[in-house]
């Protein structure tokens, strides 16, 4: 999708999240570890593809960097999060991950929050790639995990389930605490990703949210 096509679909895209979201109902769970890790520096905010799309109404105006992959869709979703004060960083473990890393820690070291899908751009669904982890570990900041549970939402057909809340859905925002990756891991990387995937599971399971 390029030229007014696209265009029109960010305009459309903005226009639906931005009074969809006006709706919604916010129950913040644990939100100080969120707000203690802004106010310390950067972190990476770490969640499932899937539950990608609150966090970027909700966080975008922080400000919140994320990290997106390079397809058509990922364009799309960088422009539309523009409108919400997101800045994409291009990139994923298939594409362009090297450069997406290296620009994800200077932007941790210069005290920015990065969101990272840890299982994204194409899953398995709640697998963990290990850019989170080792951008924590190169930029010795924490990574904070954040879920969503929403009973009433759409669910898309894709391999991620991605949930887009109704009008008028009660949403729960659930954060873990801090998580520091450190060469010293016992398990190395393949460990760190381990804790990272328990450490959302964990949050999740205060406010009922999928495995």
């Amino acid at each position: 999708m390029t030229g007014w096509r696209l265009r029109l679909a960010v305009l459309a895209g903005r226009l639906f999240l931005r009074v969809l979201s006006w709706t919604w109902r916010l129950r913040f769970h644990d939100r100080a570890h969120y707000d203690d890790a802004r106010a310390a520096g950067g972190f990476v905010l770490a969640l499932w593809h899937g539950e990608f799309l609150v966090p970027l109404v909700v966080h975008g105006k922080d400000p919140l960097h994320a990290i997106i992959s390079q397809s058509n869709d990922g364009e799309l979703i960088t422009q539309i999060g523009q409108g919400f004060g997101i800045r994409g960083i291009r990139g994923s473990s298939s594409r362009g991950g090297a450069a997406a890393l290296a620009a994800m820690v200077q932007g941790l070291r210069e005290g920015h929050a990065v969101a990272v899908t840890v299982d994204g751009p194409r899953g398995p669904r709640f697998s963990v790639a290990p850019g989170a982890a080792l951008a924590s570990r190169r930029a010795s900041v924490p990574i904070i995990p954040i879920r969503i549970a929403v009973p009433r939402a759409w669910r898309m057909r894709s391999w991620d389930r991605f949930l887009i809340p109704k009008p008028f859905a009660a949403i729960d925002v659930s954060y873990g605490p801090p998580l520091r990756v450190t060469d010293a891991h016992p398990d190395g990387i393949d460990g760190a990703n381990a804790d990272v995937a328990s450490a959302l599971r964990t949050a999740g399971a205060r406010i009922g949210a999928d495995a």
